[in-house]
């Protein structure tokens, strides 16, 4: 997530500067605004090149100089951090003050959080929530990105009814983070997930679901639905949830990230990515699919190798999986392995299995008939003599191939180290490069096989505990 930012600070307008040399700190010195050097630091393009330069903090602090300074730093931090809107409400007793203004470039960016002003009562926060959304001037207009980000339940109504009232918008990411505590209302009433008003201008999506507690999360299909419906040129979906979302009416979607998160195992039995994916199939460019559980139980087959889609756009695909891919698709019930049969002339291919010799061959075998581009993998393996079955079973791939290993801890003596490290160089041919990380072992040892390694030319790279 963007680094958050309080902007919400009020502007000075004329340019006075400290004279270094005087002894009087508090002395300002008036400076001549038709001077050479004057002219050169009020000049928009040589400020484009200071302020692209600026962390967020100098950036914050330089547009206090002057009324230039702080036009060009209020554009640049209105394109690189978030407003914490609902600082800007507070109150004067028991009544609203009066909002804090602030430079319309700086809204473009938005967050919607419950970290309050220490004024506003616990029973207005919602209704702050609200405001922070309607009675910020061209909100509708000129902000592109809003992040809502709550571990309270009862804020998802405020949201949503500020959105309402906003109506159509120029919006065109919004991201959802949630991290639900016990302490949070069990259920959100069903009323609250009314249909948004249109959002054409919404091309980009998030949801993030996190919890301190297991749960099936359907109650939460409404409101990524509603955001589904409601943004018809939708082209990008990064989604964490418990459940597969509907995409039925994402016709434009081209990017879609997937993350199945931690739930209750009977919940997993009953899961089809296949229906997902049918739905998005004609339009998706790029797939990347994770997950996000453990102490799994292994769900049932529900599907066959002949049922997942063809996806003839798709030209990116990652798969993200330790142990298995435990996402509940596939043509073998014992591995779960995932499969396409699609036609992919230029494809970036990324996964992470920790399997035996024969589960890596049958792993790799489906995507022997892909016309690859460039090939990724990343291998976590129990026994350094894995190796050389995963660099056979890789080597078979089209494609410029660059592979990683992970090797946990080796149960070797030192001399079938250096011996299986040696038939590792022999079989590297066809790679670009690989690298093997290697756990518990003596830093003199991996400092000696990086040297056995650089001494035979192959583009292998070793790297120890203590690198």
């Amino acid at each position: 997530m963007a680094k958050i930012v309080d902007l919400t600070y009020k502007n000075r307008d004329h340019m006075t500067l400290r004279s270094a040399s005087s002894r009087k700190d508090s002395q300002e010195v008036p400076v001549d605004p038709n001077s050479a050097m004057s002219k050169a630091l009020t000049n928009p393009l040589v400020l484009d090149l200071i302020f692209g330069n600026l962390g967020l903090p100098d950036l914050k602090t330089s547009r206090l100089v002057c009324r230039e300074w702080n036009d060009v730093g209020a554009t640049f931090l209105g394109k690189r951090a978030l407003l914490q809107v609902n600082k800007l409400f507070s109150y004067e007793g028991s009544e609203p003050a009066k909002m804090t203004t602030v430079n319309e470039k700086l809204i473009r960016r938005l967050l919607i959080s419950e970290k309050f002003d220490s004024s506003i009562p616990t029973n207005k926060k919602t209704e702050v929530m609200i405001r922070a959304l309607t009675h910020v001037e061209k909100v509708s207009e000129l902000t592109s990105e809003i992040k809502f980000l709550v571990t309270q339940k009862e804020f998802i109504s405020a949201f949503l009814e500020g959105i309402r009232l906003l109506g159509s918008t120029k919006i065109e990411h919004v991201g959802i983070f949630r991290f639900w505590r016990g302490h949070s209302v069990n259920t959100i009433p069903a009323q609250e997930y009314q249909k948004l008003p249109p959002q054409s201008s919404l091309t980009s999506l998030k949801f993030e679901a996190l919890s301190d507690f297991q749960h099936d999360g359907n109650e939460f299909r409404p409101l990524i639905q509603i955001w589904l419906d409601c943004a018809p040129n939708l082209t990008s979906l990064d989604i964490a949830t418990t459940f597969y979302p509907n995409l039925d009416g994402c016709t434009s979607l081209k990017v879609l990230k997937f993350k199945l998160v931690k739930c209750y195992n009977e919940h997993y039995r009953h899961l089809n990515v296949t229906m997902m994916l049918s739905q998005v199939k004609n339009s998706l460019i790029k797939l990347e699919l994770d997950h996000s559980m453990h102490n799994y139980v292994a769900s049932e087959q529900i599907q066959t190798a002949e049922e997942v889609p063809v996806m003839s756009e798709l030209t990116s695909l990652a798969i993200h999986a330790v142990d298995v891919y435990k996402i509940g698709i596939g043509f073998e019930a014992e591995y779960n392995i995932f499969f396409f049969t699609c036609d992919i002339t230029t494809t970036v291919l990324d996964w992470m299995p920790l399997w035996t010799s024969a589960a890596i061959n049958r792993f790799m075998k489906p995507f022997e008939m892909w016309d690859l581009e460039r090939v990724n993998v990343s291998v976590e393996v129990k026994e350094s003599a894995l190796l050389i079955d995963a660099l056979q079973a890789i080597s078979v791939l089209k494609g410029v191939k660059k592979v990683q290993f992970g090797v946990p801890y080796i149960h070797n003596t030192m001399d079938n180290i250096f011996d299986i490290f040696q038939d590792v160089i022999l079989h590297i041919g066809s790679f670009k490069s690989v690298g093997i990380t290697i756990n518990e072992l003596a830093p003199e040892i991996v400092e000696r096989l990086q040297l056995i390694g650089e001494a035979s030319g192959a583009p292998i790279h070793f790297i120890g505990r203590s690198e």
